[in-house]
């Protein structure tokens, strides 16, 4: 199932209903709030990539986008999709094929993974944050976060937290998968209560859905770094 512009030129190409429903979301409902012009010029990051859908629309919008997607299905259709993308937005992506969050984590599925203690799945490697975003954040701050990893978006957001990171970030947005908790947050303590106390001194913070079923959050920052560029 192939994306195409007015023109014919393809512009997106999706193997099923659910890849076509996920571009959908993003592209036309824009389900993560995402706004053009604080995105511009700018570095975002898209942990849990998918096929590129959230990627590509910040590139649309003049963004540098470093996506994490350790999927390896989901990794190849998203370097197809970054070939099709017109006028060289592809260009303006960086894509790294691991995983954000626990040490060692399993592929469990299409889009889901779980802990290596699991047997179910492929193991798959864990990004290295500091060499690949430790300078982007220190030199140039973080226009936009997006968070959507099917279950592990706690572990993410807890890995961010405890390098200082998420507070340099002007806008978080994702989507969390229930029930709420990690085996990071029984083990060091890290419960999404605590996640979201250390948001609130820097951020509003915007939470939609039931804790054992999931959900939106979105963070504004209180002191955007993009209001001072």
């Amino acid at each position: 199932m192939t994306i195409r512009a007015p023109s014919g030129e393809p512009v997106f190409e999706c193997r099923n209903d659910e890849d076509w429903e996920v571009v959908h979301e993003v592209w036309a409902e824009n389900v993560y709030l995402l706004d053009p012009e604080q995105v511009r010029d700018r570095f975002v990051l898209d942990i849990g990539a998918h096929i590129g859908a959230f990627s590509l629309l910040a590139a649309s919008h003049g963004a540098n986008v470093i996506a994490f997607e350790p999927d390896p299905e989901n990794a190849e259709q998203m370097r197809r999709n970054l070939s099709l993308a017109p006028g060289g937005m592809g260009r303006r992506v960086t894509l790294v094929e691991a995983a954000v969050g626990s040490d060692r984590l399993r592929q469990n599925g299409a889009r889901s993974y779980t802990t290596s203690e699991s047997r179910r799945g492929v193991e798959v490697e864990r990004a290295d944050l500091n060499g690949v975003i430790g300078p982007i954040l220190i030199n140039h701050g973080l226009a936009f976060l997006k968070v959507d990893c099917e279950g592990c978006e706690w572990d993410a957001l807890a890995e961010l937290g405890e390098r200082g990171w998420l507070v340099q970030a002007d806008r978080i947005s994702g989507e969390w998968h229930g029930p709420a908790t990690t085996k990071r947050d029984q083990e060091d303590g890290e419960t999404p209560g605590a996640l979201i106390d250390r948001l609130l001194p820097t951020h509003n913070l915007s939470i939609f859905g039931r804790p054992d079923e999931g959900g939106m959050f979105h963070a504004y920052s209180l002191n955007p770094r993009g209001g001072d560029e």
